[in-house]
């Protein structure tokens, strides 16, 4: 069957699969005017041309609305697409906002460890010797120490003492409001470092705030722990 320019041009913009369908309901249209062509009266030829006719604009008509449904969904997908980069730029943006916002709020609680820390050093010794009877022999300090397969941690508040003539190991931890997690995690280090060192370990910790679920949580425990405003 030969098609006219138009009608060529028409189903180029189909897809494969659908070009396929309506080039067959084409030519069987086409078969069955031929067919009533020889064996029809002009009346009744008359009647089915007229048919056709309209048939053919029906299918013209489906063929130009699945063409643009087909260019509806061609752009939407391209517009999608371009919403989607713009997603991942904006996803870019924020995360490098994000990376620039916890390294400042790293800075700024590495810097309130830091002081209270320094604190420590000066005022820890008076007060585990008052509460603990505990008795500094070494200067408190920062300090890394290595672990189970060579893992190294820095202990913020690391010294030496005598409890009844025993010598002990002094292990304390810095925060703004400690965690259960992190008390765990700084407990799982004090029982390496007594496995280690083959000594008892003093375990305290400081920080600005306790909740009072986290003071009976170290009571618990046996963690010794003090206010920052003790430290004053």
């Amino acid at each position: 069957m030969t098609f006219s320019s138009k009608i060529y041009r028409l189903l180029q913009k189909v897809e494969p699969s659908l070009r396929d369908v309506l080039i067959a309901i084409l030519e069987e249209m086409e078969q069955q005017r031929q067919q009533w062509e020889q064996s029809v009266t002009r009346k009744e030829f008359t009647e089915f041309a007229r048919m056709t006719e309209e048939n053919f604009k029906k299918v013209w008509e489906a063929i130009h609305e699945l063409t643009e449904a087909q260019r509806r969904t061609e752009q939407r997908v391209e517009e999608l697409a371009e919403a989607q980069k713009r997603t991942e730029r904006e996803i870019q943006r924020l995360t490098g906002e994000l990376a620039v916002v916890k390294d400042r709020l790293e800075g700024i609680s590495h810097s309130v460890g830091y002081s209270l820390e320094n604190k420590s050093y000066k005022v820890l010794p008076e007060l585990l010797k008052r509460d603990m009877g505990v008795e500094v022999t070494t200067p408190l300090v920062r300090k890394y120490l290595t672990l189970e397969k060579g893992k190294i941690f820095q202990a913020n508040i690391y010294g030496r003492g005598r409890i009844n003539g025993e010598e002990v190991i002094i292990l304390g931890e810095c925060k703004v409001r400690p965690s259960k997690r992190e008390v765990r995690r700084f407990l799982s280090r004090v029982r390496q470092v007594e496995e280690k060192e083959g000594k008892k370990v003093i375990a305290l910790i400081v920080a600005h705030d306790f909740l009072p679920e986290m003071e009976e949580y170290l009571r618990s425990l046996g963690i010794k722990y003090y206010w920052s405003y003790e430290l004053e």
